[in-house]
């Protein structure tokens, strides 16, 4: 998560960006959109966390939610 300047808004606001779950750096971009003004829902430390927000894409605005589960890593 981190912070910019949303030029329409005329404020900072807070953004969520999805990682592959194989690295950072040089790897294949994710294809999902950042997620704008993210909050936490739930949270439930067996299973995972409920998050809301918005994308933008073209100009127009999703109001949406992720469900992230927890996942074990395998070796």
């Amino acid at each position: 998560m981190y912070s910019i300047m949303h030029p329409e808004l005329k404020r900072y606001v807070s953004v969520m960006t999805m990682k592959p779950l194989h690295g950072y750096d040089g790897g294949p971009k994710v294809a999902i959109p950042d997620l704008l003004e993210p909050e936490l829902l739930t949270f439930g430390s067996d299973r995972g966390m409920m998050i809301c927000g918005f994308e933008e894409i073209d100009g127009q605005r999703y109001y949406q939610g992720w469900w992230m589960q927890w996942v074990a890593e395998k070796d």
